[in-house]
């Protein structure tokens, strides 16, 4: 009878019962909460407002200015050609979360033969804030956690030539893919095709040439119908935005490695070993967080902040998991100082998961969640009782689509609007374009954020003279954002 039930707990079918239930769990007590019109990020309403301006046969780089590359405006399209809806693409984010899941507990099931590993892993997660916050976002972080993870299906070809050049294909393609999703991924291509090369030579060939293949295939399509400015935009604009302060670099990036210090090592701990062991399934789990750390390099820079490392934080803690799992198999057996080491670092990884369980149990993050919304409701009842539905008005992109307004030609991005104005510079006929529209007009409505005060700031100091502020909210789950409501009074 102990015998079945110890079957039983490691079975396909068991482990798809608890899978199952952790996901209807954290989909009743939580997920479904932010399926709702909140306003996150600011970056993720300027994905919106361009894939809608797309959908509406705009032709983006050559009508208007876009800052990334094009894959996510694409999919953004294409929502809105389908379901010309905001919430779609809320339910669109908690379906990439819900296929990654899925297809990580398939590849950490496959390659650990475990129920409690990949569970313990992939949940645990979720009481990061980050995670939580992060998920529900359309932006492209998400996007590049799934394709991250998509990838590693096709990592491990067998040795007969056919699989060879059907994994080469897909997962050459899967790259190229993230690239044009943001360029920042090609940090991670580069690594892994690295790993490659030192542990499959015979499969790194024919990727590499599949790749470059793909790359100046899609390269050449974006370059025919998006014109030369889809470089331009993506690449040499990006030279506007300028380097933080040290000290801001410097507390974030300590608040950070204070918590996710020990989580890195254990997984590069258990990386080399598994590679030393020619375990190379094992040993890319373990380094694939290693592999995506360099692009915290990004968040050097004004507009990019920790949440570039939101796609790993999915698999961060496997390698904690498996030392917790296999404690007295590696701790017990050899007692050394090296391993006193390791001790500690567990410790100090158990220390912070009891911190964010803290966090998550009080529920800090959610119940912030109706206020937020009933302000995003607040603020597109003012925009569409004071403005017609033709009347274009200055706002922050989510509140343009949330209230169905346009606004003048590239004011959509007053972030890189606002950075070429304090850089004083003049090569953008695009942004000088932008700057006089916006001298010469005055809306009826403005919901500005500090982006957009900016940028009316620099242009004329007195631009708001001539209207009334008739309201501030702040929004609780990112207290950085906040907007004022002006209505012209003349």
């Amino acid at each position: 009878m102990k015998l079945k039930i110890k079957e039983f707990i490691k079975s396909e079918f068991f482990f798809w019962i608890l899978f199952s239930f952790l996901s209807l769990y954290f989909f009743l007590h939580y997920w479904k909460n932010q399926l709702t019109l909140n306003y996150i990020d600011y970056g993720e309403g300027s994905y919106i407002y361009e894939s809608l301006l797309f959908s509406q046969g705009k032709i983006p780089y050559r009508d208007y200015f876009l800052p990334q590359p094009p894959v996510v405006y694409l999919i953004g399209s294409l929502i809105f050609k389908f379901f010309h809806s905001l919430i779609f693409f809320k339910y669109f984010s908690f379906f990439l979360l819900f296929l990654t899941n899925f297809l990580l507990s398939i590849l950490l099931r496959k390659y650990f033969k475990s129920n409690l590993l990949p569970l313990c892993s992939i949940f645990s997660s979720f009481i990061f804030t980050l995670t939580i916050i992060w998920w529900s976002t359309y932006t492209a972080e998400p996007f590049l956690r799934f394709f991250l993870i998509l990838s590693v299906f096709f990592l491990f070809p067998m040795k007969r030539k056919k699989s060879v050049e059907i994994n080469s294909f897909f997962l050459s393609l899967i790259f190229v893919i993230m690239f044009f999703t943001k360029y920042n991924s090609l940090i991670y291509i580069i690594s892994v095709l690295a790993f490659i090369f030192f542990t499959n030579r015979d499969y790194f060939k024919p990727l590499l040439l599949k790749f470059i293949v793909f790359f100046l295939i899609f390269l050449i399509i974006f370059y025919h119908f998006f014109g030369e400015e889809f470089i331009i935009y993506t690449m040499w604009y990006r030279k506007i935005l300028p380097f933080k302060e040290s000290k801001i670099i410097f507390l974030n990036l300590s608040l950070y490695f204070l918590k996710f210090f020990p989580f890195y090592i254990l997984s590069l701990y258990l990386g080399l070993k598994f590679l030393h062991k020619k375990n190379y399934q094992k040993a890319f789990f373990f380094l694939l967080p290693i592999f995506w750390l360099p692009n915290i390099i990004a968040h050097f820079f004004e507009g990019t902040y920790l949440y570039i490392l939101f796609p790993i934080e999915i698999i961060i803690t496997l390698g904690f998991f498996y030392l917790a799992f296999n404690f007295k198999k590696i701790f017990l057996k050899n007692r050394s100082f090296f391993n006193f080491l390791l001790v500690l670092l567990f410790f100090w990884s158990t220390l912070v998961l009891i911190y964010y369980l803290q966090i998550f149990h009080q529920n800090y993050l959610h119940r912030f969640l109706e206020h937020d919304i009933n302000s995003v409701k607040e603020i597109r009842n003012i925009i569409q009782s004071s403005s017609g539905s033709n009347e274009k008005i200055f706002a922050p992109p989510f509140f343009l689509v949330l209230a169905e307004r346009g606004t003048i030609s590239n004011f959509h991005d007053p972030f890189f609007l606002f950075n070429y104005l304090d850089r004083k510079e003049n090569f953008s006929p695009i942004f000088n374009k932008a700057i006089d529209e916006i001298r010469l007009n005055r809306p009826r409505v403005i919901v500005a954020d500090w982006r957009i005060k900016s940028v009316l700031s620099i242009i004329d100091n007195n631009y708001l003279k001539d209207y009334k502020k008739i309201k501030m909210i702040q929004f609780l789950n990112n207290g950085s954002e906040m907007v004022e409501i002006y209505l012209r009074q003349k």
